[in-house]
C-alpha cells in the first residue's frame, strides 16, 4: 500500500485512475488465486516488504519451513 503522503501529491484525477488500477489489481489477485486453488495449486505470498535486508532471513526461513511442513502433505 502506499503511504498517504504520496496521494497528497496526485491531482484529483490521478489519484482515481491509481485507487482504479489498485482495486482492480486486487480483484485480479483474488480471481486468479481462486482459479489457481481450484486446479489444486497451493499459494504462498511474499511481500516486496518482507524480501527488504532487514526481514529477508526470517521470511526466507519461514518460507522453507512452510516448504518442508507442507512436502509431507503431497
Amino acid at each position: 500500500m502506499l503511504p498517504e503522503r504520496y496521494f497528497a501529491m496526485l491531482s484529483l484525477v490521478e489519484m482515481e485512475w491509481l485507487q482504479e488500477k489498485i482495486s482492480g489489481n486486487r480483484r485480479r489477485d483474488i480471481e486468479n488465486k481462486a482459479k489457481l486453488l481450484s486446479l489444486g495449486w497451493r499459494i504462498i505470498t511474499i511481500y516486496e516488504c518482507e524480501l527488504k535486508s532487514t526481514k529477508r532471513e526470517e521470511t526466507v526461513s519461514d518460507l522453507l519451513w512452510t516448504l518442508q511442513e507442507n512436502a509431507t502433505d503431497m
